[in-house]
């Protein structure tokens, strides 16, 4: 039987640097057979988590924030909940019989909805609901944390938050939005500032708060800047190694290892403390990062 994992004393400031882990889908299907559902193996899931682990991601978050229909039929989406279990299980597993076990923190994450609150084609009753059980299974699983990552809208990021401090109010919770909309790319796709996220988000009780990587990694300097005026609290970022492309039918990346490096490490110099990749990074691109640390004394002090 799942025991809930105590929860851990996060006393992170900006003085501190993290590296998060990458994009799982990436790393899974370059392990599945051809055509292979994502997720469908839970020992692949295993596998990813420890390329990124040896890579030298010390923040692990489960692939559990997928963007799925909910409905309006209260359902709290069965197989979600399932797969957000048996997901952050495996991982734990992962990371407890891993070297640096006690050092690494695992993240659960929960996602936005098909369904957009600000439209009414959900209601909160429904979406709290969904929170709830989502964020029940991650934490029977032993998450030292949960992510409420990638929304675009703040009333459906803060049924999220209050879905899961109803399940455990004393479990640290970060909070994101995904930014690339608007003239400089520094909004939402539904009109969110960063303003008037950090005006939302503030005095909950958060751990941290950021963005997520969108379309255009090279906004992601802008919006960080726009965060480190308006809040205090530690800051997350994601981003992906550069801009998709299609090369001969196949979604790769602009930015090699080496790049994408020196992209985080100008978003950790700027002032975030988590700091790793979004779509498209592999454990190669996460290593990179790592590895930058390691050879910097500005950043290695931080780690």
């Amino acid at each position: 039987m799942d025991q809930p994992r105590s929860p851990k004393k996060w006393a992170f400031d900006r003085s501190r640097l993290l590296v998060v882990d990458g994009d799982y889908r990436r790393e899974y299907q370059s392990r599945a057979v051809s055509g292979e559902a994502f997720g469908t193996r839970v020992e692949l899931l295993s596998d990813a988590a420890s390329a990124f682990l040896d890579a030298g991601a010390s923040v692990i978050v489960t692939p559990t924030d997928h963007t799925v229909p909910v409905g309006q039929s209260g359902g709290t989406g069965t197989d979600a909940v399932l797969f957000a279990h048996q997901c952050a299980a495996a991982l734990r597993a992962c990371i407890d019989r891993h070297p640096r076990s006690h050092t690494t923190t695992l993240v659960g994450a929960l996602g936005p909805t098909i369904e957009l609150l600000t439209l009414d084609e959900i209601d909160e009753a429904t979406l709290h609901q969904t929170y709830r059980a989502q964020a029940d299974a991650l934490i029977r699983a032993r998450v030292d944390a949960i992510l409420c990552r990638g929304f675009t809208e703040l009333p459906a990021l803060l049924a999220a938050i209050r879905a899961v401090k109803h399940v455990a109010a004393d479990l640290p919770v970060i909070a994101t939005l995904c930014f690339d909309c608007g003239p400089n790319q520094t909004d939402t796709a539904m009109g969110v500032s960063v303003p008037q996220a950090c005006e939302a988000l503030a005095g909950l009780g958060l751990a941290a708060i950021g963005f997520d990587g969108g379309r255009s990694p090279d906004a992601a300097p802008a919006v960080l800047t726009k965060f480190i005026e308006l809040t205090d609290l530690p800051l997350w970022v994601t981003v992906s190694p550069g801009h998709p492309q299609l090369d001969e039918g196949r979604l790769t990346y602009s930015d090699g290892p080496k790049e994408f490096a020196e992209r985080c490490k100008a978003l950790a110099l700027a002032g975030a403390t988590f700091v790793g990749g979004s779509a498209g990074a592999t454990a190669e691109h996460v290593a990179a990062w790592a590895s930058a640390i390691s050879s910097d004394k500005r950043l290695k002090k931080r780690s």
